[in-house]
């Protein structure tokens, strides 16, 4: 270590040029490489069953994509046709499906039936399905966007449109680029506030420009290995990254700061030592925040591997920077650091406060446990949402449109079947039909009356089903599959009986729910057993492992419990790694520096009085920090999913400080006493 210490001191001025230069480097990666889906159906892996369908589903019927377009007051189907006509006249236009294509819209209305009008035309609704060609440049967000617009302009006036795609579309045209702006303010925030906590007025600065360019370099890094990512997981990364990596800049200013300041040594002693002495501190922390985020990694939306995986990537970066760029620069601005010193506002708790709860500990405990129980039984009571569309902005016109789809013609539960054609018979859409949970099945066999030769079936209604290889038929479940999802799976298994597949935009929900469910396990149990493992090690005591872990998923309980009952299913499974991984480190301080005193006086009390006194400063501008930086996109998006997501990212920091800073004294008491030479630790 005292060569590497060395290292970085003689090549300081190269090491502050060389990630200068790599720092725009990455930014023009960013700007060229870097492309955000703003659909979380995106974030479904593309070998998941009900995704195939879909692309198999695009590629029998060549085309791109379905709209949905709702228009209002038309009083006679007949008054739109033209419109209609001219919408499948344009080269864009695969098919249109309307109204027209089961009734002659030239005789009375009163002839038809209402079960199949009631489907296309209701209250001067029309609902119109709009296939756009496979020749589209689908992937080329702007040239879509004059596509939809195009036709928007052949439909009849005040026409809307709907789709997964035409919401994404809109996603991306309004918040492109509010990711910086959120992140940017963040700094802002974070500049402020320690500029009032620092007592210099350059040290802020160079924090945060070590931080950034941290960033900076990851995302880069993102961009380059992956050709998309889901827009709020960029977003949690560079927050995140910026925010739990505060620890490692502070613990190194922390001894450079007492070696220059406190003791006069000359700036190369004082910044060699500064990267000798907080090494070990600075590894800790980031293991622990490592291996919370390595949690992440073994989720199955990508939406949670990508955020693991570039998180542990944003610690390392960070990491390496806080041991060469921030050492470098302290040594190149030693001068005008120390020229421009100021009195800082510190929060430092009474020592009696320490000696408070030390002398209280046993009743501190029974306390902590009924929080802790209730927080536990709250926290497995709330309702997570996984209507995805509930979490897009409500004033998006393809949201609006949505929904008056949904108030108009119901909020039906329904699938897309695709079935080889040669297996496609009454017989087995019967089969189908008979499935616990499955209302009916729509397809023009069912349609017909029994017996119906296939010759005799219209070939404009073969062509709204038919495709190359493939039919389509729509299946009608009964009740929320979001609340039941068992017919679902039913469905499946039979189609991939026939060489057939379910998908749709309801089925992709679906699947999402519970591949989510399935991740929310799996990532809270591996990150408590990661993060139990490296306290474990770091303290050499099963009890305090147990203990700060325990502490921690109690603050990560209450916090969903003051969430309230619907919560986005997000929200819980990024707690439950990203809040224990990086306020882990709260509870880590509080017990070295109580172990530390401990020893030092051989007194519990006394011990207690320091820690709090001198070691809640830390954990408050690390709080501060994830507080402040989430707090802009929490108060300023109108997007619910990253709102309540960074919402309750800024208030878990909160609440971990404040039961590290209350239960973390008491319960470490009781499992440790003083012994002569040292700490023992009961275990």
């Amino acid at each position: 270590m005292d060569a590497f210490a060395d290292w970085v001191y003689k090549w300081r001025y190269f090491i502050v040029v060389f990630v200068l230069v790599l720092a725009i480097a990455s930014g023009y990666v960013i700007s060229t490489h870097l492309n955000m889906s703003y659909d979380i159906s995106d974030t479904i892996p593309q070998d998941d069953p009900a995704v195939q369908a879909m692309n198999i589903l695009k590629q029998d019927k060549g085309m791109a994509d379905i709209l949905t377009a709702i228009t209002p007051s038309v009083s006679d189907p007949v008054d739109v046709k033209s419109y209609i006509e001219h919408t499948k006249s344009l080269s864009e236009v695969k098919d249109v499906n309307w109204i027209g294509d089961f009734y002659d819209v030239y005789q009375p209305t009163e002839v038809w039936s209402d079960d199949g009008k009631e489907m296309f035309w209701k209250d001067g609704y029309l609902q119109t399905q709009i296939m756009l060609s496979a020749s589209v440049p689908y992937g080329d967000s702007e040239k879509m966007s004059q596509i939809i617009d195009k036709i928007e302009k052949a439909m009849p006036p005040g026409t809307a449109f709907t789709s997964n795609y035409v919401m994404s579309l809109e996603m991306r045209h309004r918040y492109q680029g509010e990711n910086i702006k959120y992140v940017l303010f963040g700094i802002l925030f974070v500049l402020i506030f320690l500029l009032i906590t620092f007592p210099s007025m350059l040290i802020p600065f160079v924090i945060i420009l070590n931080m950034l360019l941290g960033v900076l370099i990851n995302i880069a890094l993102l961009s380059v290995m992956r050709s998309q990512v889901y827009y709020l997981t960029v977003t949690i990364i560079a927050i995140l990254q910026i925010a739990v990596t505060l620890d490692y800049s502070l613990f190194l200013y922390g001894v450079y700061r007492e070696q220059r300041l406190k003791k006069g040594k000359d700036i190369e002693h004082s910044v060699i030592t500064a990267i000798k002495n907080s090494f070990q501190s600075i590894l800790v922390s980031m293991l622990t925040t490592f291996f919370g985020f390595f949690a992440l990694t073994f989720g199955s939306l990508t939406m949670f591997r990508d955020m693991g995986w570039f998180l542990m990537s944003g610690v390392v970066i960070s990491f390496l920077l806080t041991l060469t760029f921030l050492p470098a620069m302290l040594a190149i601005l030693d001068k005008v650091i120390l020229f421009l010193r100021h009195p800082a506002i510190e929060i430092d708790p009474p020592m009696g406060l320490g000696r408070w709860l030390a002398k209280r500990a046993t009743v501190m405990v029974l306390v902590f446990v009924i929080v802790a129980g209730s927080a536990f039984y709250l926290y497995h009571t709330a309702n997570m949402n996984f209507d995805v569309d509930t979490f897009m902005p409500d004033n998006l016109a393809s949201i609006q449109a949505k929904r008056t789809a949904d108030r108009v013609f119901g909020s039906s539960s329904n699938g897309i079947l695709i079935l080889p054609k040669d297996k496609a018979t009454i017989d087995v859409f019967k089969e189908f039909e008979s499935i616990p949970g499955v209302d009916k099945v729509q397809h023009y066999l069912t349609m017909l009356p029994d017996g119906t030769p296939q010759e005799l079936v219209p070939d404009k209604l073969k062509k709204q089903f038919d495709g190359k290889k493939y039919t389509i038929a729509y299946v009608e479940f009964q009740g929320d599959i979001l609340k039941n999802s068992a017919p679902v799976y039913a469905v499946m298994d039979k189609a991939e009986k026939y060489g057939g597949y379910l998908t749709g935009e309801k089925v992709l929900n679906v699947v999402l729910m519970d591949r989510a469910l399935s991740d929310y396990k799996k990532i809270s149990l591996i990150a408590m057993v990661l993060i139990f493992l490296t306290v474990l090690l770091g303290f050499r005591s099963f009890l305090i492992g147990v203990a700060l872990v325990v502490l921690i998923e109690s603050a990560i309980w209450l916090n969903v419990a003051l969430l309230g009952s619907n919560v986005p299913f997000t929200t819980p499974i990024i707690l439950g790694a990203v809040q224990l991984g990086a306020t882990i480190d709260y509870a880590a301080y509080i017990t070295s520096r109580y172990l530390h005193y401990l020893k030092e006086t051989g007194d519990h009390e006394e011990a207690a009085a320091n820690t709090l006194h001198y070691g809640f400063h830390s954990i408050f501008t690390s709080a501060g920090t994830m507080f402040l930086m989430n707090l802009p996109l929490t108060i300023m998006s109108d997007v619910p999913i990253a709102k309540q997501t960074t919402y309750a990212l800024a208030q878990g920091a909160i609440v971990s400080m404040l039961m590290v800073a209350l239960f973390a004294i008491p319960l470490l008491k009781l499992i440790t006493k003083v012994k002569k030479g040292g700490v023992y630790h009961e275990a």
